[in-house]
Formats: C-alpha cells, sequence, structure tokens
C-alpha cells in the first residue's frame, strides 16, 4: 500500500472568540482527500488541542469545528489499531494456517473501514458472528471476538458522542 502521508503547511489564528486551524492547502502538490490529508490535521489538532475551528484554505475553503475532527480521529485510531492488530503474530504454527486468523478479519475490517465508516458497526458485529461460528483454533477465536467486543464498544461510545453533540440525544448509560 502506498504511503500518501505528508507534511502540511498550516498557521494559528486567534481572537478573542475562537483558535483556528488554517491549512495552506494551495502550497500542497497533493489533491486535497481525507486519507492523505488528516492523518497530518489530527496531528496539528493536537497540538492546538484548545482550537475552536479547523479550515482547509485553497481556493475555496473547508471549515470543520472541533467535534468534526475528534470524531475523525477517531475512526484514524480505529484504523491504526486494527492495522496494529492484524500484524500480531500468532504463537502457534497452526494459527498462521487458520481462516480466522486476525491478519485475515483485521485487513478485512480496514477494507471496510476505508470504504464507509459508517458501516463499521456491522462489519465488526459481523466479524464477531463469522468467530463465533468458525471451527478455528480456540485461542485465536476468543482473543479476537474480545478484541472484537472492545472495539464495538468504542465505536457505541463515539456514536453516542456524536447523538449527543449533533442532536443533543442522550442515551442510557
Amino acid at each position: 500500500m502506498k504511503d500518501d502521508s505528508h507534511t502540511c503547511t498550516y498557521m494559528i489564528e486567534d481572537d478573542t472568540s475562537e483558535t483556528k486551524i488554517i491549512v495552506e492547502c494551495g502550497e500542497c502538490s497533493n489533491s486535497f482527500s481525507f486519507r492523505s490529508c488528516l492523518p497530518e490535521i489530527v496531528r496539528s489538532w493536537d497540538k492546538v488541542s484548545n482550537s475552536d475551528k479547523l479550515i482547509f484554505s485553497d481556493t475555496f475553503e473547508r471549515k470543520y469545528s472541533k467535534g468534526t475532527v475528534e470524531i475523525i480521529s477517531f475512526f484514524l485510531s480505529l484504523h491504526e489499531q486494527f492495522k496494529r492488530n492484524s500484524r500480531r503474530d500468532p504463537d502457534k504454527k497452526e494459527c498462521k494456517k487458520c481462516v480466522i486468523s486476525p491478519k485475515r478479519i483485521y485487513s478485512s475490517l480496514i477494507v471496510d473501514l476505508e470504504k464507509d465508516p459508517e458501516d463499521m458497526f456491522e462489519s465488526i458485529n459481523s466479524a464477531a458472528l463469522e468467530l463465533m461460528k468458525s471451527s478455528g483454533c480456540r485461542s485465536c477465536r476468543r482473543a479476537t471476538i474480545e478484541e472484537l467486543r472492545v472495539l464495538s464498544s468504542s465505536l457505541l461510545d463515539m456514536n453516542s458522542r456524536v447523538l449527543s453533540k449533533a442532536y443533543g440525544i442522550v442515551g442510557e448509560g
């Protein structure tokens, strides 16, 4: 897979009412895309944690609020977690050939996340159901199902935060 990461030029504008990160996209040789731009943007956002807005500046501006960037950051961290889990090396020789190996499960989830983050909860649950029905090795299955349960829970927490911020909907908890 090609590495699309690059360093973005940005400035911080601080006035009395808000702090903005303004990314100078006009200077960049890459075309704007969430996949190529946001990992760097999220790193910038982390350095200026009290920012209120994120603006991509070129011939027109795209503005994102802190809540939106937190959601994007969550999906980027989920993507990194899937990559780490897919590289987990099984202990036993037979686990490397297992149809429910973490590499296969998490590689599939990476593809799903890159295609449509909205369907991640369904993708994670489908993977867990597939593992429960599988005849693969017990230790692999148990460990991966537990990881998926934790990831699913984390996704539900993010969903609750989105509903709360966007619509004022507060779930039971």
